[in-house]
């Protein structure tokens, strides 16, 4: 699908050639430099994302870690390009002289850009982030049990083991159900 120019032919009709910036094709101006200058960015974004453009990042983890992903999966598909080279990494260019292979250059870029984004989520300690947060949401739920527990009218002792009883539910902790299970 490409996005076809805005200009009108000689006839009349539109043109229907390929927009390039500003939405007009070559013949109409499209490649001019103030044209382009002022149109190409935002029309290469509508023409390359559509309506993807502009959606929030609601789960920033979740995304940080597919694009780490992703670039490991396209690392690992370069690294097989070079592996099957068989030893021929560089070669003589008639000019420019000997040259490195693309697939390793490829591949020597994808490796770096995995290394710092994996390092920049590193930095960014997000994991030990979302566990005070689940951590915070217990306390919370407990609390208003606890309160729960108060306004139906249970002892403080059949309050307790309820309490336990959801701390270790909130845990996943099955051995501490199951001895709370044997003691009632």
């Amino acid at each position: 699908m490409h996005i076809t120019c805005t200009g009108t032919r000689r006839d009349g009709q539109p043109c229907h050639g390929r927009a390039l910036a500003g939405g007009l094709c070559k013949i109409h101006g499209g490649q001019l430099p103030p044209v382009v200058a002022k149109y190409g960015t935002a029309l290469l974004a509508k023409a390359y994302l559509g309506d993807r453009a502009g959606v929030p990042v609601t789960d920033i983890l979740g995304e940080l870690l597919s694009l780490a992903g992703e670039l490991k999966a396209a690392k690992e598909a370069a690294a097989e390009m070079v592996a099957n080279l068989e030893g021929e990494i560089r070669y003589e260019h008639k000019t420019a002289g000997e040259q490195l292979r693309s697939e390793v250059e490829v591949w020597l870029r994808l490796a770096e850009k995995e290394g710092r984004l994996l390092s920049d989520i590193a930095k960014l300690n997000l994991e030990e982030r979302l566990v005070r947060i689940e951590e915070a949401k217990a306390t919370r739920i407990i609390e208003a049990m606890r309160a729960t527990l108060v306004v139906a009218g249970l002892t403080p002792e059949q309050r307790d083991a309820a309490i336990l009883d959801l701390a270790a539910r909130l845990r996943g902790d099955k051995a501490a159900l199951i001895d709370a299970g044997r003691s009632r």
